[in-house]
């Protein structure tokens, strides 16, 4: 079981992490945070098909959506075992605040309750440099994804827990190894680059109409 499963499995359903992956665009973040997060779901009961299911259910991409998935579990009084919040610094980057200032604004008053609404926060990104502002305080572990020596699909996930000294710094331990095949189902695969392509769509189109403007 990955490290980050369990990681997952500890924080539910009553407590909470966040965790940074970053890492090369294309080495596996997504499919990294999809597989732990499927693992978990399979260990709490639920079927592998249906696990699949949540799991991408649980992956958002746009500020309105990250904003109305916490609302649906506020709404519910449902605390999600996840939310992972893909390539953050493409749609959460910190040109938002110049595109739409009062939906960063509604973010940032939602993310304020996050720990009511889901039990894990995982932000994927090439790095932090970028991101809005309100993101950067929720990398309780920072997670850098690297290729394996092994080669193929095979990958390993470096994770570092970020503690802070009286004197105001920070440092950072590296707490744990997780190794995988970032190769998902192709199902699966193709379910989530239909929905990226999506989301980057309405990213673009809302880019252009700035530029219109």
């Amino acid at each position: 079981m990955l490290i980050l499963t369990k990681k997952m499995l500890q924080s539910y359903p009553n407590g909470f992490n966040s965790f940074m992956v970053v890492g090369r665009r294309g080495i596996g973040k997504t499919a990294y945070s999809l597989l732990a997060l499927h693992s978990a779901l399979v260990e709490l009961g639920m079927s592998n098909i249906k696990a699949w299911d949540v799991a991408l259910k649980s992956l958002k991409f746009s500020i309105p959506s990250v904003i109305s998935y916490l609302k649906d579990a506020v709404d519910r009084d449902e605390k999600k075992i996840c939310l992972i919040w893909d390539d953050a610094r493409i749609f959460a980057g910190g040109s938002q605040y110049h595109l739409n200032m009062k939906l960063v604004s509604k973010l940032s008053g939602m993310l304020d309750s996050v720990r009511t609404a889901v039990c894990t926060l995982i932000l994927t990104c090439p790095s932090s440099s970028g991101l809005l502002g309100i993101l950067k305080s929720y990398d309780d572990f920072l997670i850098k994804v690297h290729y394996s020596h092994d080669g193929g699909f095979r990958r390993v996930s470096k994770g570092y827990l970020w503690s802070s000294l009286p004197s105001g710094s920070k440092r950072i331990y590296h707490k744990f190894d997780d190794n995988f095949s970032c190769r998902l189902p192709d199902w699966i695969y193709k379910r989530y680059m239909v929905e990226r392509k999506n989301a980057l769509r309405d990213v673009l189109v809302d880019l252009e109409a700035e530029v219109k403007e």
